[in-house]
């Protein structure tokens, strides 16, 4: 079993692309995005194995 949990400061950039209004302007910039996209997140789950034998 596992927990995890990441961004525990839920800290966001803000304004991830610049002058996202105008794509096709001179202004336009998607390649600066530096920081978390999304907020706080938690997860949990499981892992297993099922072994199986094949007859030779």
């Amino acid at each position: 079993m596992y927990v995890g949990a990441e961004n525990l400061t839920n800290f966001r950039q803000r304004d991830l692309i610049i002058d996202s209004q105008n794509p096709f302007g001179q202004n336009f910039d998607a390649s600066l995005v530096w920081g978390p996209t999304i907020g706080r997140m938690f997860y949990a789950g499981f892992r297993f194995k099922i072994d199986y034998k094949t007859e030779e």
